[in-house]
């Protein structure tokens, strides 16, 4: 009795797929049920009318604008993960009526029904490539970028069928393996057990393979890649002769330690000379203390490898120390750090460490947790020998941090009442929406301030802007401490959330920033992609848009830390000295 029911399941597993086959597929001739002039792997997939449909509908709304211009390369992947949900969800659709309509189209209505569909898909494919090429015009026009990458619209469409037939092949192998899987089972087993055993037996394998294999791979890839990249040093940097950076002969850091983007952060100092030509003389070398992850695997070691450089190089001595908390790679903005390397004529010092060798979006993605420990093990050890120094021979301390250094930055502080106590300033850009303390503040905005430019208790210690002009909205006093963030409309990595796959987001129901288009809306599923794809471009774009914070960077200090004197004319000039200046 059993075996002979593992028989009869065999042959209606088989004979299903055809039969659908047979019924969504147009035009005339079809093979009859069970039939096929193809067998096996050989056979070329087939597509349901519901799934297509939905396909083609997630696929056009994809081409709708979000925050930065997409590259063909990176439209084409998300209209293709967009195409295979909405596959999926077309499926799911067609079930749900099937579950509440007896009707069953007649094979001439299927017929037609996909000649109709063959004709909107065709039209409808064209005109939504070309509209999505005008939304990334006009976006482009909007943050002022060569439009020539646009150009590209074959390329968009054939990333989006590889896109969606690889996703769509994944899947289906899937299945496959789990009805072979079920089949299998069901020799031994009752069919009902033999279905759970078999899908949970995938299931299993499935999530092994992907998280304990695949991804550990890939990581495992990656970390070596980046590793061997942290050795490299980029063109043209030299170890400092400066006793006051570290990884000079004076230093107890070796250069080789530092890691490259810690060596282009010493070796990026300002110099005397360079500083006396906008302040007119007088100036002192800059002191840069740094640790890289290679110095030490703990976080705290390498805090305090940074503490010891402080002393050594006189850092406590300075009128303006800074922490500045890294992304990744180490990095730290160099036109983030220049403004108050001028402004204070060279009598500032600047600490900061590395955590890890993953760029900064894939940190983002997978090195949160590090990114936090390091920002408190910093600013802890720093603080804690800063707090014990006579008050007023101390330096003024700052802290800073951009990307996901400020999501670090802010790990060393429990609210704005424990900033004002500790430090005299407070300056982040481009902060992730995971912080805590930025998530905290923008929650609690004032009524009828808005998300992308909040106002938190009237703005008497904390303010946002996109712009160092806005900082200064509204026009109340602005008490000290200050505490400033930058953070653009369009920039992904400050709105990107998982909660996009299914809640509209605020930003998108308030009026739209000055750099993001009117058109941009939020689509359910599909704008979790668009934005996620964001993420990659997000520096791609001039300053002042995207994820790109640059020379503004220089007035957001002037705002928190200028020094006594200080004009809105120096830091016009100031700015554009440092636009004027490479970088790293």
């Amino acid at each position: 009795m059993q075996e002979g029911s593992s028989n009869q399941t065999v042959v209606e597993d088989q004979a299903a797929p055809q039969v659908a086959a047979d019924q969504d597929a147009p035009g005339s001739g079809n093979p009859p049920a069970g039939k096929s002039k193809r067998h096996g792997w050989h056979r070329l997939p087939t597509y349901t009318f519901a799934g297509t449909t939905g396909a083609l509908i997630f696929a056009w709304v994809s081409f709708t604008p979000t925050l930065v211009p997409r590259s063909p390369l990176f439209q084409g992947i998300v209209a293709g993960a967009s195409a295979a949900l909405g596959y999926a969800a077309g499926l799911i659709v067609n079930w749900v009526i099937q579950q509440f309509s007896d009707q069953v189209a007649t094979p001439k209505t299927r017929q037609r029904a996909w000649w109709v569909l063959l004709v909107v898909g065709v039209i409808g494919s064209i005109t939504m490539v070309l509209l999505g090429s005008y939304w990334q015009t006009e976006l482009r026009e909007l943050m002022d970028m060569d439009d020539s990458a646009n150009a590209a619209l074959l390329l968009v469409v054939a990333v989006t069928l590889a896109m969606f037939v690889l996703i769509m092949w994944i899947v289906r192998f899937f299945i496959t393996t789990t009805r072979w899987t079920i089949r299998q089972v069901n020799k031994v087993m009752p069919p009902a057990i033999s279905r759970l055993l078999g899908v949970a037996t995938v299931v299993v394998l499935s999530v092994t393979l992907i998280d304990g294999v695949l991804l550990q791979g890939i990581m495992s890839v990656l970390d070596s890649s980046f590793k061997t990249l942290n050795q490299e040093t980029t063109a043209g940097t030299e170890p400092p002769d400066e006793p006051e950076l570290s990884g000079s002969a004076d230093s107890a850091v070796e250069w080789d330690s530092l890691g490259r983007k810690g060596r282009d952060f010493v070796a990026g100092a300002l110099r005397p000379a360079e500083i006396d030509e906008f302040t007119g003389g007088g100036a002192i070398q800059p002191i840069r203390a740094y640790a890289g992850i290679e110095d030490s695997d703990d976080s705290r070691e390498r805090a305090h490898l940074v503490l010891e450089e402080l002393k050594r190089t006189g850092g406590f001595d300075r009128d303006v120390l800074v922490v500045a908390t890294t992304t990744g790679t180490g990095w730290v903005d160099d036109q983030a750090i220049w403004p108050v390397e001028y402004m204070y004529n060279g009598d500032t010092a600047t600490a900061s460490m590395q955590y890890s060798y993953l760029p900064s979006w894939l940190s983002f993605l997978v090195d949160r947790p590090r990114a936090q420990e390091a920002g408190r093990a910093l600013f802890d050890a720093i603080y804690g020998h800063w707090v014990n120094l006579p008050f007023d021979e101390r330096p003024k301390l700052y802290v800073f941090g951009e990307s996901l250094g400020s999501f670090g930055g802010e790990a060393a502080f429990s609210g704005i009442d424990d900033i004002q106590n500790r430090v005299d300033g407070v300056f982040f850009a481009g902060p992730p929406n995971s912080n805590t303390l930025w998530s905290e503040f923008v929650e609690a905005r004032d009524p009828g301030s808005t998300i992308a430019a909040p106002v938190f208790e009237g703005g008497d210690a904390v303010r946002f802007g996109a712009t160092p002009e806005q900082l200064q909205e509204p026009g109340t006093d602005w008490e000290k401490p200050r505490m400033a963030y930058l953070q653009h409309a369009s920039d992904p990595i400050v709105w990107w959330t998982p909660s996009l796959l299914l809640t509209e987001p605020d930003w998108l129901q308030e009026e739209r920033g000055a750099d993001v288009l009117p058109d941009t809306t939020w689509i359910p599923l599909v704008t979790f992609f668009q934005v996620s794809a964001d993420l990659a471009a997000a520096n791609g774009v001039p300053d002042g848009h995207g994820h790109k914070y640059g020379i503004y960077q220089a007035g957001a200090w002037a705002a928190i830390a200028a020094p006594p004197g200080w004009t809105d004319a120096k830091t016009q000039e100031l700015t554009a000295i440092i636009d004027a200046r490479p970088v790293s």
